[in-house]
């Protein structure tokens, strides 16, 4: 209720509206939770010079895994090959062989015969990739294999044979439909992946398969008479197309019907309703999705203009038709093939996939009656009618009213029209409600209107709805007031009340500033809704944020804004710290953040989700002294782990002597005997490989590199340990030292005592740490498929992140960086993949990276459980590959 107490009925669900029993033209939209007028399916304008297409126009049509679509030519001569990524055919076969011409005197004596054609009918492709065609001259099935190549196979059947269509069936199958000559029923031959026919569960019939009928040469009359009898299914229809299903059973097309045939069964038809097709059926296609036989079945009719969708029950006995719109673009009527995960169509000589664009139609009109509005008060003035929706341009909503104190009185009332609704500008009366936004569609909001002359305990509302037939009204939710807070009667002295007449009109005319004032009270009411973070509107969390000092991120979404604002006490308090930084980073950058990364329970402080394996990390420089950064994620430094001499390392208890010896023994190893002696120096050499290879290998501690511009560095370390010079003096044990100015930086290593201690310790510890403790490396996580854009988007909020959250005296480095192991990508010294990961894509030329995929697709080829004698190797030698 409002602020004056005043309560209001709502329809929201579609149980509220009950458009079964008391609406009609409408329906109920379960994506959008909305009201529509009914939704019809689209039909493409028929062209004036369309000619309907003919059972000849269908022909057998296949694509291969390679994305080569085969068919049969325009004659029933030839087989076409439309190659990937072409667009004109080729004869595929017959082979065509150039005619030989004489070499000198020698010639041919008689010219090779050119091949007889013959009549091609139905044609497909297997999932083991044969190439399967029928010939009923032969009669026959020519097989291709498309993975050993060579010539075709004749599979010879002993009696009249005449293929109409085919279809793969699971398991490397396929399945004939048979016309055979002068018989009134049609048969159906289900072969295996090695072309041998199974049984279908015909009375009588031998074990299934039928070893003596495949490829090779076939016995005569006795094998043809049990394969007719009990390896045909024979029933009383001529079908023209045949669709596998994956359960091994078939939807057949037998003229305005669709069947189903399980085997050993009986066909079965659909409720199917050709009248929702323009015209007969002219081909078929399924599309398998989900459980059984679940699915979309699509159909085209003779007029070729357009597909139709069907969705299969995953038991396989209902098919319910879609309003989706698959426009077919100058079919030629070879027919519809379902290759992958698409359905094609043939257009010309080029083959394009089935789409839904998604051209919604609606009907004109429709209404809804809205009863069961009881305000239990005799003599209720209803107040107010509010509703939420979208009317776009060409559409609207008008409604009608009766009321009555009895349910007797109400249904003899009379309807009452009421004035049309009109857009509220502030958007909706509730005071939790979001306020409308510029972006919103035209028409959508809050539509008001004053009821006018509903009185009576009892209500009932008629809402018509009016389209154009490409648009429709959406209602969300409906709401009425009752009983009306009179201003007239709560502040008006009674004498404005005396005349009836003028009274209802007051009455209703300081309705119109009540509306305004109850609002504006209404969001004073719940003022405190502002206060908290879950309710406040996204408008006004910049404000929210401006009361403890923050400014928030610009591009942020209002759910990033508002987890950071509910826990910015906690991020104050770890605010310059790793845990806070990384905090900060992920609830910028991650994709969906929650507020499990402030769970205090994690192991690292720095968030529930933190430990996840692919997240930002910070990689702080003094660890990289003896841990290389690639170790640690860092793919840009790749002084990784190295292999080095086994034994005792240098300590600075063994004195000078003994790292001398070392230094010495490490250079004969290297460069053979010295001239003399060689000494360590402490600072390194003009060429310094040998030196620093030898610190790395032979120091038992970090030896810094220092140079002649850490003289100050130095003296300060002296200061700050010893005070005065003589304190220094005393411990080296030197009588001249009289300012520490005067101190150099050590051209002989020390030899043992407090310098030989006090140098250790400056180049490992203290020009270490000035020179790596104030740096740090972010590195954000990418992923191969992110775009430019999505990665700079992400480095940049990084950027701004970690300009204001890192400590002042810190610099830093942002770097991208793939994930350092994961499945398919998993790093070993080298970049060395496990798997197929995602790195495993083409590339395409001006929009991907080098190094991020193939720079050319290999064919998915290689069919794994197909292998070609004398090509392939049955159990390769080890180290060969197949």
């Amino acid at each position: 209720m409002d602020a004056n107490a005043t309560p209001y009925d709502l329809r929201l669900s579609e149980a509220d509206w009950d458009l079964e029993a008391s609406g009609e033209g409408l329906e109920w939209d379960g994506e959008g939770s909305s009201v529509t007028l009914t939704r019809e399916q689209f039909r493409f304008p028929r062209p004036g010079a369309n000619r309907d297409l003919r059972p000849t126009d269908r022909r057998g049509a296949a694509r291969d895994r390679y994305g080569h679509w085969f068919f049969i030519g325009p004659g029933r001569r030839d087989i076409r090959l439309v190659r990937a990524g072409e667009r004109q055919s080729v004869r595929y076969w017959p082979v065509e062989t150039p005619p030989s011409e004489p070499v000198g005197d020698f010639a041919p004596l008689v010219p090779p015969p050119a091949p007889e054609p013959v009549a091609l009918s139905g044609l497909a492709v297997t999932e083991h990739h044969h190439l399967v065609v029928g010939v009923p001259s032969l009669p026959g099935l020519l097989l291709f294999d498309l993975h050993g190549g060579g010539p075709p196979v004749e599979l010879r059947w002993p009696f009249a044979f005449a293929p109409v269509d085919m279809a793969p069936a699971p398991g490397d199958g396929l399945w004939v439909l048979d016309h055979p000559p002068g018989g009134p029923a049609a048969r159906l031959w289900r072969l295996d992946h090695d072309f041998r026919v199974h049984d279908l569960g015909g009375a009588g019939a031998p074990p299934a398969p039928v070893e003596d009928f495949g490829p090779s040469p076939l016995p005569a009359q006795p094998c043809a008479e049990r394969i007719e009898r009990g390896f045909a299914l024979p029933f009383d229809l001529r079908p023209d197309v045949v669709e596998g299903l994956p359960d091994d059973s078939v939807l057949l097309l037998e003229g305005t019907r669709i069947l189903r045939v399980r085997r050993s069964g009986e066909p079965v038809p659909f409720a199917f309703d050709a009248g929702q097709l323009r015209g007969a059926p002219h081909d078929i296609a399924f599309l398998p999705a989900g459980d059984g036989v679940a699915g979309r079945l699509f159909a085209v009719d003779t007029e070729g203009n357009q597909a139709y969708a069907f969705l299969l029950s995953a038991d396989g006995t209902e098919l319910t038709p879609t309003l989706e719109y698959f426009p077919l673009r100058l079919f030629a009527g070879r027919g519809l093939v379902r290759a992958g995960d698409a359905v094609y169509f043939d257009s010309g000589e080029r083959w394009l996939a089935l789409v839904d664009r998604r051209t919604p139609r609606y009907g004109v009109e429709g209404s809804v009656l809205l009863h069961g509005f009881d305000s239990a008060r005799p003599d209720c003035v209803w107040h107010r009618l509010l509703l939420d929706a979208c009317l776009p341009a060409g559409t609207s909503v008008s409604v009608q009213s009766r009321a009555g104190d009895t349910p007797e009185l109400l249904a003899a009332a009379e309807w009452v029209d009421e004035p049309a609704p009109y857009l509220r500008g502030d958007g909706s009366e509730l005071p939790a409600a979001p306020r409308p936004r510029a972006e919103r569609p035209p028409g959508s909001g809050t539509w008001e209107l004053l009821l006018q002359r509903a009185t009576g305990r009892h209500l009932q509302l008629r809402l018509r709805v009016t389209g154009n037939g490409r648009r429709t009204p959406r209602l969300f939710a409906l709401r009425v007031y009752r009983p009306r807070f009179s201003y007239l009667r709560e502040y008006l002295p009674d004498v404005f009340a005396q005349d009836p007449v003028s009274a209802s009109f007051l009455d209703r005319y300081l309705a119109n500033p009540e509306g305004i004032f109850t609002a504006i009270e209404d969001r004073v009411a719940t003022a405190q809704r502002h206060y908290d973070v879950r309710t406040v509107d996204g408008d006004y969390l910049p404000w929210l944020a401006s009361w403890l000092g923050v400014v928030l991120e610009a591009d942020w979404e209002d759910e990033r804004r508002r987890l950071f604002i509910d826990h910015l006490p906690e991020l104050f308090r770890l605010r310059g710290t790793r845990a806070g930084l990384l905090l900060m980073i992920r609830l910028a950058i991650d994709a969906c953040p929650s507020a499990a990364l402030f769970d205090a329970a994690c192991d690292c402080g720095c968030g529930g989700g933190a430990t996840a394996a692919f997240t930002p990390r910070i990689v702080e420089s003094f660890l990289t002294r003896r841990v290389p950064a690639v170790a640690l994620g860092d793919p840009s430094e790749l002084d990784g782990p190295r292999e080095v001499d086994s034994g005792e390392r240098w300590t600075p208890a063994e004195g000078a002597a003994a790292l001398h010896e070392r230094w010495n023994a490490f250079l004969v190893a290297r460069h053979g005997p010295q001239p003399a002696p060689a000494r360590f120096p402490p600072l390194p050499p003009a060429d310094p490989v040998d030196w620093r290879r030898f610190v790395r290998e032979a120091l038992a501690i970090p030896y810094e590199e220092p140079g002649s511009a850490d003289v100050e560095s130095w003296r300060r370390f002296l200061t700050s340990r010893y005070r005065r010079p003589e304190e220094l003096a005393a411990a080296w044990g030197r009588a001249a030292v009289t300012a520490f100015a005067d101190i150099a930086l050590p051209a002989e290593l020390p030899e043992q005592g407090a310098e030989l201690l006090d140098w250790i310790q400056f180049v490992s510890i203290v020009l270490a740490t000035e020179r790596r403790a104030h740096r740090f490396t972010v590195l954000v996580p990418v992923r191969p498929e992110d775009s430019d854009e999505d990665r700079a988007r992400r480095l940049s909020r990084v950027e701004r992140v970690v300009l204001v959250e890192r400590p002042v005296h810190t610099d830093y480095d942002i770097k991208p960086y793939w994930a350092a192991c994961r499945v398919g990508e998993a790093r070993v010294g080298l970049d060395t993949v496990i798997g197929e990961g995602s790195r495993f894509v083409a590339v395409v030329l001006g929009r991907d990276r080098l190094a991020t995929g193939y720079l050319s697709v290999r064919p998915p080829g290689d069919v794994p459980d197909r292998l070609v004698v004398g090509r392939d190797r049955v159990r390769p030698d080890r180290g060969e590959r197949p």
